[in-house]
């Protein structure tokens, strides 16, 4: 059995949730350079593509919004062909604002790797690879992509990823960025707008209006009721 495969197989043995896989695979080598960071993406019960988990990021990326698999996006016209594909972000917010959207992807982004994970040629989702290398060609990963598309779904079963994927199916609360998660967390411990500024090194406006956005996004009155919706959504 190859090394990777091996280890893969090792690691899913305790049950990991999808952030941790998505730790995993980030250093797990399938790339020579490793990426950065990695997101999850996987299709829900409605036909739209979302994000799942995420590690390494601080801004959203093009899956922290409901997409219908069928928009026409570099990205989903692969994984309905089931063909791995090397994107850049100028690619990606081009399209994006073809379509009337708008998307910011971190800066230190060059180069995005796009692997659709399907069975039996029906898709199941995407695992993305962020570098921060700008790459001409596709890199070969150092795993066969039938080996990585068959424990993909073996993934998709566990019941860690079967719970995620139901509550991604029955709650439309917001994606969080990494940063948001942070604010979250210091928020539910108490943290004022002033304790979060010293802590981030950020200006007193600019962490009150991201705390105002986050209020916003989970139609909260006050900062207790935020967390509540929080801790729902993460539970």
């Amino acid at each position: 059995m190859p090394i990777l495969t091996k280890k893969f197989l090792q690691f899913l043995t305790h049950d990991p949730d999808p952030q941790e896989v998505c730790r995993f695979l980030t250093n797990l080598e399938l790339v020579d350079p490793n990426p950065r960071a990695s997101v999850i993406a996987v299709i829900r019960e409605d036909g739209s593509i979302g994000e799942l988990a995420r590690f390494g990021l601080v801004d959203k990326d093009l899956f922290s919004a409901n997409l219908s698999v069928w928009q026409d996006l570099e990205p989903l016209r692969r994984l309905r062909k089931n063909q791995l594909v090397m994107i850049h972000p100028e690619q990606v917010r081009s399209d994006a604002e073809r379509l009337g959207m708008s998307i910011e992807t971190d800066d230190w982004i060059q180069s995005i790797l796009f692997v659709p994970i399907s069975k039996r040629d029906v898709p199941l989702g995407a695992l993305v690879l962020m570098f921060d290398k700008y790459f001409e060609e596709t890199p070969d990963l150092q795993m066969d992509y039938e080996s990585l598309q068959a424990l993909f779904s073996v993934v998709l079963r566990t019941p860690s990823f079967i719970k995620a994927q139901q509550l991604m199916n029955s709650v439309n609360l917001p994606t969080l960025t990494d940063l948001e998660r942070s604010y979250m967390e210091w928020i539910a411990r108490g943290f004022s707008n002033k304790q979060i500024a010293a802590k981030t090194q950020q200006a007193l406006p600019t962490v009150k209006a991201r705390v105002s956005k986050l209020l916003r996004d989970f139609e909260a009155k006050n900062r207790k009721e935020l967390i509540e919706k929080f801790r729902t959504q993460a539970s």
